[in-house]
């Protein structure tokens, strides 16, 4: 199962993600979103992403921002990381450091 997300910093950022993964075949039950906390470290912890790139991603985001969670086989990781960055999210893969901000393309 493939488990790729994105912070939005814009909730209509998200939604039109989301919405472009359904169309392209994700199930909407595996697309889910949370608006984040203080700290990512409750959120992303238990995906397993390590506590330094967990800090990094802090630098970039704010309470308030939108996490998009996709637990999918429908789709390769990459495609979805594609459209998470298309739509201005900063793509969170377990095992990378960010390569950005939410809302740089």
């Amino acid at each position: 199962m493939v488990s790729v997300g994105g912070i939005f910093h814009q909730r209509a950022d998200a939604k039109q993600c989301a919405d472009a993964l359904a169309l392209a075949g994700v199930e909407p039950d595996s697309i889910r979103s949370e608006i984040l906390p203080r700290s990512l470290e409750d959120v992303l912890g238990p995906l397993g992403i390590p506590a330094e790139a967990i800090r990094e991603y802090e630098r970039h985001v704010v309470p308030g921002d939108i996490l998009l969670l996709v637990n999918t086989d429908a789709l390769p990781s990459d495609t979805i990381a594609n459209e998470i960055a298309r739509s201005g999210g900063l793509v969170v893969q377990v095992g990378y450091a960010p390569a950005g901000h939410p809302g740089e393309r």
